[in-house]
């Protein structure tokens, strides 16, 4: 691309460019709920680091796994799952976080109207949690991670335009979103609603609120949490930006 200088100018993300892992250190972690400042910078410098040497957020979930428990809410979930063991309720085998293994012996005392020993409760319970504490590791890893991507993604273009060595009107911004039944509805619309893309320092309009790029730490949770969409960031030739003015 020919940039300001009239100089092609080549773009190579670089994990550890300073500006990636200032951001990647001031950005993560901010949006994780009910966690201590402890933790909060544990967790932080986790996913600077993992970030740092291109770990994928599996591996990165692992390392969380070891400082984070689990949310009230949470909590009150594998509360109400020993409950439904207790009472012999069938729709127990509803919850996906449940061990499976469990299931064969769990139906037949519910058929049977016997009681769960209480010895084996305990081992399904605890399975449970340590799935549902494996399951928000992932979550956090996932979503810190990618937002720790987009974002130094941003700041790499930021730093180009800082040089001088394009201009702003040079970048611009196309959102594309995971073509699978996870992706969120509303995140299928972010395309059609920006059909021309934005520009450097301007925000996608979605409709659950503006977005700079996806995992924005300053969107609702709803918008940003295990979105998997990325940002496909165009730099248009000083020369054709000079031949559309002309």
């Amino acid at each position: 691309v020919v940039g300001r200088n009239g100089q092609d100018v080549q773009f190579v993300f670089n994990a550890t460019n300073p500006r990636v892992a200032s951001f990647a250190q001031a950005q993560t972690s901010q949006r994780i709920r009910e966690i201590s400042e402890d933790v909060r910078t544990v967790v932080r410098d986790v996913i600077t680091q993992e970030t740092r040497r291109g770990a994928n957020p599996l591996e990165t979930a692992r390392r969380v796994r070891q400082s984070i428990g689990l949310t009230q809410r949470q909590e009150a979930a594998v509360a109400n799952f020993r409950r439904m063991l207790e009472e012999g309720r069938i729709d127990v085998l509803d919850r996906q976080l449940r061990d499976r293994r469990f299931d064969p012996s769990i139906r037949r005392a519910i058929e049977q109207g016997r009681q769960i020993p209480q010895a084996k409760i305990d081992r399904m319970v605890e399975r449970y949690r340590d799935r549902y504490v494996k399951y928000r590791s992932e979550v956090i890893a996932r979503t810190e991670a990618l937002r720790a991507v987009h974002g130094a993604q941003n700041e790499l273009f930021q730093s180009y335009i800082d040089e001088d060595r394009i201009s702003e009107q040079q970048v611009r911004r196309f959102w594309h979103y995971t073509q699978d039944e996870k992706t969120r509805a509303e995140h299928r619309q972010i395309p059609s609603m920006n059909p021309n893309g934005v520009g450097m320092n301007e925000k996608f309009e979605t409709p659950l609120g503006p977005l700079r790029f996806p995992g924005d730490p300053r969107g609702l949770s709803a918008n940003v949490i295990q979105c998997r969409c990325v940002v496909l960031t165009r730099v248009v030739s000083m020369e054709l930006l000079e031949d559309n003015v002309a």
